[in-house]
């Protein structure tokens, strides 16, 4: 403190150098508090993308639980008929993006865009992924892909008048004869680049090490579209019973995906 001419005192102010040690223990705290921040921000869009997934395995059970626990067969046209066969039961349109895939692929500008760990599909100019029954036609975006081997192979289903199809070029012995007592083992909806996926064993082979986790063509393999980084090395599945789970990547081959799965042995060392 000071004293003026007249007596009075006079409060001395912070110096520079006590400011700038002020600000440096701030934005050290903040340096600190930001990954926590950003960590906590991502599990919410992981609790997010369970519970739209919820909401989907929720309509499947219904959907079943009305059809003898069937589900629908497999179309090659229109195509997205899991979306559409769910859409009465409950499943949205909203519903099917998840928070951490909100941007498109920017990179393919023609015929099937497909997606990446954190951009969503479609749309598409080649036709695939038309909505059904939309006119005039409309293109589909999403982030979840079903896994074929859950599709019925034969029958008919009042939301679809095109020809019904077996699943194209796999076994018919590998799809699920639903309901079974492995449901809850199953997957049936999860994160996807496609809207759709036939993984098989053999697929952990275009599983090299150093591949990456975040964006790759789907044409690499069926496993390899479920197989991104979406949630901290891991994605979103939606099992047959109706749970949700978040699973790493890493443990997607001791999954039952059709019905003759055998887990590899020995258990492939993964990316």
């Amino acid at each position: 403190m000071t004293t003026s001419l007249y007596g009075e005192r006079k409060s001395r102010g912070f110096t520079l150098v006590e400011l700038l040690v002020v600000i440096g223990i701030i934005a050290l705290l903040v340096a600190m508090l930001l990954p926590a921040m950003n960590k906590a921000r991502k599990a919410s869009r992981t609790v997010a993308c369970l519970a739209q997934l919820r909401q989907f395995g929720n309509a499947f059970v219904m959907y079943t639980s009305a059809n003898k626990g069937k589900y629908c067969p497999y179309f090659t046209s229109p195509h997205l008929q899991w979306m559409y066969s769910l859409r009465p039961y409950g499943g949205s349109d909203k519903s099917r993006m998840c928070p951490e895939a909100p941007d498109q692929n920017l990179q393919i500008t023609s015929g099937d865009e497909y997606g990446g760990a954190f951009l969503y599909w479609g749309p598409s100019s080649g036709g695939q992924l038309d909505e059904p029954f939309v006119t005039p036609k409309k293109s589909a975006i999403g982030t979840y892909g079903i896994n074929g081997y859950i599709y019925q192979p034969w029958g008919t289903d009042p939301w679809y008048t095109s020809t019904v199809n077996a699943v194209p070029g796999k076994d018919r012995d590998k799809i699920w004869d639903l309901p079974c007592k492995r449901s809850q083992e199953i997957p049936f909806l999860a994160d996807c680049i496609w809207e759709n996926g036939w993984p098989s064993e053999s697929d952990k082979d275009q599983l090299p090490a150093g591949y990456n986790l975040f964006y790759h063509p789907y044409g690499d393999s069926h496993m390899g579209r479920f197989y991104i980084a979406r949630h901290n090395k891991a994605i979103n599945i939606c099992f047959v019973d109706g749970h949700c789970a978040t699973v790493p990547l890493k443990d997607l081959f001791r999954y039952p995906w059709h019905a003759k799965w055998k887990v590899p042995s020995p258990y492939p060392q993964l990316p």
